[in-house]
């Protein structure tokens, strides 16, 4: 079974508010429409590290679909409607190049 089998375990959602830009102080602007998706969201203490380096706690890793689009700045919304800092993504390439899954660290 390869990453790309992954769907049939994506039974929970989560929604995305995309970030468009940033304001004049640097604070992200985020889009008033939120996307859903299906996503596995996983409950595990992982040591990670963030855009700039430093050792961070993830507690919750997020696994999506390789084709949805999510960057640090964006906020997700969990299923249980809590609103966690994303701390990291990282995705995972097919031998052809495209990616195949998301995993977003909170």
């Amino acid at each position: 079974m390869g990453l790309e089998d992954f769907s049939h375990w994506q039974n929970q959602t989560i929604t995305i508010n995309a970030c468009t830009g940033f304001d004049e102080f640097g604070t992200p602007v985020l889009s008033t429409v939120a996307t859903s998706y299906q996503a596995l969201v996983v409950g595990q203490v992982k040591s990670i590290r963030d855009k700039g380096g430093v050792d961070k706690v993830s507690n919750t890793q997020v696994y999506l679909p390789g084709t949805v689009t999510i960057s640090i700045e964006d906020k997700i919304t969990m299923p249980d409607a809590t609103v966690p800092l994303i701390l990291a993504v990282q995705s995972f390439p097919n031998f052809d190049g495209s990616n195949v899954l998301t995993q977003v660290f909170t």
